[in-house]
Order: structure tokens, then C-alpha cells, then sequence
């Protein structure tokens, strides 16, 4: 498992580089104010 903190085009990009390396991947999306 691979876990990527962080958001946008950079934390998906990170996580495509990674399906090689891991079984699951997931992204924690963090925002600092509510939408």
C-alpha cells in the first residue's frame, strides 16, 4: 500500500508513478477551508 498526501495535478502524477511500486495507492486530499 502508498499512501500520497497532497493534492491537484501533482499528488495524481505522483500516484501514476507509483502503480509500478505498489498493490494500492491512495490519496489524502487535505484543504484548509471548507467548499
Amino acid at each position: 500500500m502508498c499512501l500520497v498526501v497532497g493534492g491537484g495535478d501533482t499528488a495524481v502524477d505522483t500516484a501514476l508513478d507509483l502503480l509500478d511500486l505498489a498493490e494500492e495507492i491512495t490519496i489524502i486530499h487535505k484543504r484548509d477551508r471548507q467548499s
